[in-house]
Parts: C-alpha cells; structure tokens; sequence
C-alpha cells in the first residue's frame, strides 16, 4: 500500500546516514604495510560498530605528526557522504580523566607524552629548537640555572690552555731559568725567564677574561640553561 500522508513519505525518504558521529574505541590494529592505523569504533547513540581509520594531522612518506589512542578513548568521527568504508577518526575526544595543564590555563602551548612513553623530536636532516630569550632542559617545568657548554669557544679556550702550557715548556726546556750563585744559596730567577713567565701570565689572565669572565665572550650559553639531574 502506497502512503499518502506527508509525514510518512518524509520518514521514508528521510537520508539515515550518519555523516559525523562520536564514538568509543574498541580495538586498534597497524595495517601490516604500515600505511594506516585502523581502529574498530563503536558509535554512539545506537551502538552500531564500524572500522575508521585513524586521521593525522601532518603525514608524508617516513614523515608525520602522530599522537597515540588508546582502547576505550572517545573519539570524533567523520564518515564522508555517510560510507563506512572511508570513516575516519578525527581526533580524540577529552574526558574527566583528561586533565588541562595549567601551562594550558597561563596560556602556553603544551606537548606532552603519555605517562612513561618518550616524545619523539625527528628530523631528517637536523632538529631544530628556536627561541627568542631562552631554553630550559629541564625535569620540571621550573627555570634552570646551570648554562650550556659552548663546544667551540670551549675548544679554543682549551687550544689556548694547552699553548700556554706547551709556551712554558719550551722555555724551561730553552733556558736559562736561572742565575748561578754560591753553594747553599738560593739561586735567583734569570730576568728574562721571569718576563717570559709574566708574559705568559698576562696572556693567561686574558685568556680567564674572555673564556670564564665576559658573559659576551665566555664558553657558557646565554640562551640554553639545563640541571644536574639526578633523582
């Protein structure tokens, strides 16, 4: 029998397919040519189950911006012109155990690992960290006091140690260091060993100035600052 009245033909003809809907996950599995996370998803309201695969935000060949589900996560999920085949999880819905950092809150921007997994930072060719006043490598979130090792004014300072060093040598080995005298007293200093001495303490003292004293000059970051560590 045909139905005539208005209200029945809308029901009939009305489009079912679900287009976005939220869901719980219950199963998560890698595609075994790891092209793809693929998740079993139950959606909500009327419990029907469907696979959806999981959507990243940035991705490219060995390249991508992955953070990781968890069975029983609630999720966002979009089913494009309502075919199952092609769903795909939007992302991850918060819940109460979900709580916002306070770095959040202050206003910062936050990235964090789950507990007792590593964050990752991979560059193919270098990773790098830019920032316009400073770097903390720390365990909390707490500034830092201890600067950064600079390794090539570290390297100069320790080329220029050694050439003081190697400079002294040479003149005790070259002599004379000293002047001859009576047995049984001391012998003075020649003179110009004593200025070869102070001359290579001056350049000692300089080199103190510029490696350890001048915050412009000195082997210690003004920008990366770290902690012991430690327990």
């Amino acid at each position: 029998m045909i139905p005539t009245d208005l209200e029945t033909l809308r029901e009939i003809m009305k489009d079912k397919r679900v287009w976005v809907a939220i869901g719980k996950i219950t199963r998560i599995e890698f595609a075994s040519n790891r092209s793809g996370i693929l998740v079993k998803v139950l959606l909500f309201p009327d419990s029907h189950e469907i696979v959806a695969k999981i959507g990243v935000p940035s991705v490219a060949p060995d390249a991508g911006d992955y953070g990781p589900l968890s069975v029983n996560d609630m999720a966002l999920i979009a089913i494009p012109e309502g075919l199952e085949d092609y769903a795909h999880v939007i992302c991850r819905l918060p819940s109460d155990e979900d709580k916002v950092p306070q770095q959040v809150i202050d206003g910062d921007s936050f990235s964090k690992s789950k507990s007792g997994k590593r964050n990752i930072l991979w560059g193919d060719t270098k990773a790098q960290i830019i920032a316009g006043q400073r770097i903390n490598l720390a365990k909390s979130d707490a500034d830092v006091t201890e600067p950064l090792i600079l390794g090539l004014v570290m390297q100069q300072a320790y080329e220029k140690a050694l050439l003081r060093l190697t400079t002294l040598i040479d003149k005790m080995i070259a002599g004379p260091m000293v002047m001859g005298n009576l047995p049984g007293f001391p012998c003075p200093t020649h003179d110009d060993f004593i200025t070869e001495l102070n001359l290579i303490k001056d350049d000692i003292a300089d080199d103190k100035d510029k490696y350890s004293t001048d915050p412009d000059t000195n082997f210690l970051s003004q920008l990366s600052f770290t902690e012991r560590g430690g327990e």
